[in-house]
């Protein structure tokens, strides 16, 4: 049975059920993560010093696409989770991301207009108030196109303000798209060529080379 609750992640209102008879796995629906999935060992333990807006946006982005295939967020796989999915760890990635959620949001065309997005989960951001400065340079560098008011806060927007993605917005995201493809081929061919060489390499050498082969400077 569905009880009101707060939000483990991002502290909204939310809802959570048991879905396990020993009340060892839980379900929450929350209106800015999704649905998402989490242990009993996660939901009761210290998360203080765990980035949760970033569980918050992969929650969220796993709500949206992943399917039939969502991961659940357990003490055991957070930190995995955490690793092998792309999280921004900088601003500047974090702003990267909030200009590919409205990119991919608006599709194939760039006459499409979409809803202000006001929650962090969209692109990552740490607070509200980072989100805020992450929206509003997107607007000043004319990436993005607000189609209201543009005295106002992000705050004060809401879904019935449109915004509109910009040529110099879309150029930019491909820019995004391609130099992620180009680091995650490089990062894939040089773990590649760890598991099969590096070990056989003097150490010394290896100190060298490795990080010039992984970069793609064969």
């Amino acid at each position: 049975m569905k009880q009101k609750t707060y939000c483990i992640l991002c502290g909204y209102e939310a809802k959570f059920e048991s879905i396990n008879p020993l009340d060892k796995n839980f379900r929450y629906d929350c209106p800015n993560c999704g649905t998402y999935y989490v242990d009993k060992a996660f939901k009761e333990c210290d998360k203080s010093n765990i980035p949760l807006s970033l569980l918050s946006g992969f929650a969220w982005e796993d709500a949206k696409y992943g399917g039939m295939t969502k991961t659940a967020i357990t003490l055991n796989s957070y930190q995995s989770i955490l690793n092998t999915h792309y999280m921004p760890k900088t601003r500047e990635e974090r702003f990267e991301q909030l200009m590919l959620y409205y990119y991919r949001e608006i599709g194939n065309d760039l006459k499409n207009s979409v809803g202000v997005n006001i929650y962090p989960a969209s692109c990552y951001a740490l607070n509200i108030d980072e989100l805020t400065e992450l929206f509003f340079e997107a607007v000043d560098k004319k990436y993005l196109a607000l189609l209201s008011n543009e005295n106002v806060t992000l705050r004060e927007l809401n879904k019935n303000d449109f915004i509109q993605v910009t040529y110099e917005g879309a150029v930019f995201c491909e820019a995004i798209k391609e130099k992620r493809t180009k680091e995650r081929v490089s990062r894939n061919e040089g773990n590649s060529i760890g598991t099969s060489i590096w070990s056989m390499i003097h150490p010394e050498v290896t100190k060298v080379a490795k990080k010039l082969i992984i970069d793609g400077h064969y």
